[in-house]
């Protein structure tokens, strides 16, 4: 039997898979997953309650059928609407008829029983530590791994020790980023202005983001040579002060600080592939990327750019003074600042960092973890 590219054998039974998650779409590791079953001719069936992003593959959007909400409802941990978000997915799934069930998203774990129930395998896929959130979360998503993950089919985790350790069939499938993306991406040298960027969470539980206004502030006020673009989700109760300082920071600037907002992921590539260095500084309160994968870490390495970040995920050691800076988490804004600083007056370090990170990111593809998940659906489908 010959194999072909996903790593999937010819006669393998093709299958259909219902995707559920709350994640929008420019979630990079579910945007992967999706292209590989399709790519692999598989059926598949993605219920998402978000409505931002799109598909946007030629290829394999018309093997893909997308089941949304048209407008994105506010989600808490209220029971009310965490009973009609349990009952809209259950709904929608259970008219799918598919093989096979792959939930992407912690506040879908009531599911998994009821699905069960309904004679399909049924997947859970681990992003992060959800069990070391703070808080209420926190407190839930450790009630509902010890009281709904058990009944699983598998486990997916980003990292060894985000595996959720239940008696199932469980493989690791790092984030890792696709060559379709960044091939084609190039990052040579170092730009005659240095381009920082973070482009992604932004909800002040998670992210530093006070931190990097401070950063750039302070870079912006000692150097002429750099520039900052920062977009994504902005969240959390200081939206609005935030939100005000990016804005200052634009109009004082102008486009030495670019504040971009939610992006699609075809921009962030771009924007990417053209900075010098990448940004990851995590909130205090964030315990639970530690020890995980980034999606974030696996994208600077695509794209060969110098990354500052919290000192934490699974790759760190190789990361650690060749490919970039690493901080302690809650590091003071001015040391970052004053590394950039540093980076911008040595332009032959910058570029030895950049190089090194491209060198790094050829050993992290996506094409490299993504039959993982095909050879376990044929495990639990038996």
């Amino acid at each position: 039997m010959q194999s072909d590219e996903t790593g999937t054998t010819e006669d393998t039974q093709k299958r259909h898979v219902a995707v559920l998650s709350i994640h929008a779409l420019y979630d990079t590791r579910i945007t992967n997953h999706i292209r590989t079953l399709a790519a692999a001719g598989h059926r598949v069936t993605y219920i998402n309650m978000s409505c931002i992003g799109k598909l946007t593959d030629p290829d394999i959007i018309d093997s893909i059928n997308l089941i949304r909400r048209e407008q994105s409802p506010v989600v808490g941990i209220n029971p009310l609407s965490l009973r009609r978000l349990h009952q809209w997915f259950f709904d929608q799934a259970r008219q799918t008829n598919a093989d096979l069930f792959h939930i992407h998203d912690p506040l879908l774990l009531p599911l998994i029983p009821k699905l069960c129930a309904l004679q399909r395998p049924v997947v859970f896929d681990a992003h992060e530590h959800y069990t070391r959130f703070p808080g209420l979360l926190g407190t839930v998503y450790r009630w509902w791994y010890r009281t709904k993950l058990p009944s699983a089919s598998a486990v997916v985790g980003v990292s060894d020790s985000t595996v959720p350790a239940i008696d199932a069939p469980s493989i690791v499938v790092p984030n890792y980023q696709s060559s379709r993306d960044f091939d084609a991406a190039t990052n040579q040298g170092v730009n005659e202005t240095i381009r920082v960027t973070y482009f992604g969470d932004l909800h002040t539980e998670n992210r530093d983001v006070a931190g990097m206004i401070d950063i750039a502030k302070h870079v912006l006020a000692s150097r002429d040579d750099v520039s900052f673009s920062i977009g994504g989700k902005l969240g959390g109760p200081e939206y609005d002060r935030l939100l005000a300082m990016f804005n200052e920071l634009h109009e004082r600037h102008g486009d030495r600080f670019r504040w971009l907002g939610i992006m699609e992921r075809q921009q962030v590539v771009d924007e990417t592939a053209n900075a010098d260095i990448g940004m990851l500084l995590l909130s205090p309160m964030c315990m639970n990327i530690e020890g995980a994968s980034p999606n974030k870490v696996f994208e600077y390495l695509a794209c060969g750019a110098a990354m500052l970040c919290t000192d934490c995920f699974v790759i760190a050691d190789r990361i650690r003074d060749r490919a970039g800076v690493l901080f302690p988490v809650g590091v003071d804004a001015k040391t970052v600042a004053n590394t950039i600083i540093e980076l911008a007056a040595d332009r032959i370090q910058l570029a030895e960092m950049k190089a090194a990170s491209a060198e790094i990111g050829q050993d992290y593809k996506w094409e490299s973890v993504a039959p993982r998940y095909l050879e376990l659906y044929e495990r639990v489908l038996g």
